[in-house]
């Protein structure tokens, strides 16, 4: 709706007084009071009646920045003056956190909004997690289960390594699928885990978009109807691993690796117990150390001194393998935590994609097709140990690339990816506390951070009690 323009005149007296009482009142009562009651009867008076009765109507709008008086602004930023910021969630399609700003002007003819003397709203800054400044790291939400359909989304948006070779995995083997992942960090390319058979569409539509100068088929459970499909499509097709027995087929795609890369490192896992079900976040720190993934002690035996043995069953066997290193992690998600620990403490992957899933589920699966960076497994419905982990990390000097959220099945509540989008980002959102207003809640924002972009009132370490602030106190401007 285009901005209302209203005829500018000089404060009456009534005017100013009721200017001052409405700010007082601001600063002592819940933004739902001060929206119903001052909203209808301040502006009211301050305005007149076409203004109260179109703020009446739009008060539940306006808890998203958008009342149909004030327009968006044109940018995200605001070349006048600017006015308070709130967050609120439920606002944007995409569960994201919404960052809204009043942008004013001197005697602008408009309501007055939350802005400072002398000013009124010019229009709204709004921000569903695509101001650069508010959010330059996007956080993805692929809510599905299936492996597959992840990961073709992941090559689809540049989740994941982008190059002119595409690995495909067979998804029917899940210990196996993740021996692919440094494979196609050794080739610089998106990793699909594809069904057995012939070229599905879904695989082809991705390969066409990519246009990739080679695609290689890991695994002895694909078919040969497969590179035939890829062939008629013009494609050139490598084929890796023929053995059918898991540690011999690692070794085959090791000897791959390193004849294309020179290592020397690698790591290991077992094909059971914990380190089998963190596999993919274990294949994704292989992948981001250009280390290939080994099955079994006797591969990791035969494999070059450098050897990382991951998960607890393994560890517990070290002394077989000279020269290498275990890890201490006895559960899926500290493994997750210890695995990102060490690539951000030798600073491996400067700027990390980093991917969160659900433990045990099939989605938990394409966690070992981020690359370069970091998977977490985590406990269903909350982020478990990688809250602290994230939020000793936001302080701004750790900038990963891009956030996704994986899996529909023991997905992250809201509070958890917005706990996430805040973290990537580094600033602290769980620092900001919810009132209901308008059927929706909003999240009031610290005074210190009206500057769009400034979402962060200092570091906060993991055993910080997050702050409660008093909803609107002490937020009344002195006239």
């Amino acid at each position: 709706m285009a901005e209302m323009h209203l005829t500018a005149a000089a404060p009456s007296l009534l005017d100013v007084a009721t200017e001052r009482l409405g700010r007082w009142l601001a600063g002592r009562t819940t933004r739902r009071s001060f929206l119903s009651f001052l909203g209808k009867l301040g502006v009211f008076v301050a305005s007149g009646p076409i203004i109260a009765t179109l703020l009446a109507e739009a008060a539940g709008a306006r808890v998203c920045g958008q009342t149909g008086v004030s327009v968006k602004c044109a940018t995200f930023d605001c070349d006048a003056v600017w006015g308070w910021c709130w967050y609120a969630n439920g606002c944007c399609a995409d569960g994201g956190l919404k960052k809204i700003c009043d942008c004013c002007e001197l005697n602008f003819p408009n309501v007055h909004g939350y802005c400072p003397t002398s000013t009124n709203v010019k229009c709204i800054v709004e921000s569903c997690r695509t101001d650069p400044r508010v959010q330059a790291v996007p956080t993805l939400r692929w809510l599905v289960d299936d492996p597959v359909e992840i990961t073709h989304r992941m090559a689809n948006e540049g989740f994941g390594f982008v190059g002119d070779v595409v690995v495909l995995a067979d998804v029917e083997t899940p210990v196996g699928s993740t021996v692919a992942a440094p494979l196609a960090a050794a080739y610089g390319g998106p990793l699909l885990f594809v069904p057995r058979g012939g070229l599905q569409q879904v695989t082809a539509a991705v390969l066409d978009r990519l246009q990739p100068l080679r695609v290689v088929v890991c695994g002895p459970a694909l078919p040969g109807q497969l590179d035939t499909d890829l062939r008629a499509r013009g494609f050139e097709v490598e084929r890796v691993g023929t053995s059918s027995s898991i540690g011999p087929f690692s070794e085959e795609v090791a000897a791959a690796i390193r004849q294309r890369t020179g290592t020397t490192r690698s790591v290991a896992i077992e094909a059971s117990g914990i380190s089998a079900v963190a596999a993919p976040v274990i294949a994704g720190y292989a992948a981001a150390t250009g280390s290939p993934l080994l099955v079994g002690i006797h591969a990791a035996r035969r494999a070059p001194a450098g050897v990382v043995l991951a998960g607890p069953e393994l560890a517990d066997v070290r002394a077989a393998v000279p020269g290498s290193h275990a890890t201490q992690a006895s559960d899926v998600a500290g493994l997750s935590i210890e695995l990102a620990n060490l690539l951000v403490y030798f600073n491996i992957v400067p700027h990390p994609r980093v991917a969160f899933a659900p433990e045990g589920t099939n989605a938990a699966r394409a966690l070992a097709a981020v690359g370069p960076g970091i998977g977490f497994m985590h406990p269903h419905g909350h982020l478990g140990p990688a809250r602290s982990w994230l939020a000793d990390r936001a302080d701004g000097r750790w900038t990963p690339r891009a956030g996704a959220v994986l899996g529909g099945g023991g997905q992250l509540s809201n509070a958890s990816v917005w706990e996430l989008q805040s973290a990537l980002n580094g600033f602290d959102v769980h620092r900001l506390r919810g009132v209901s207003g308008q059927g929706l809640p909003v999240l009031s924002q610290p005074t210190d951070e009206r500057g769009i972009g400034d979402a962060r009132v200092g570091p906060l370490s993991s055993t910080d009690e997050p702050e409660v602030p008093l909803y609107w106190a002490g937020r009344a401007l002195d006239g």
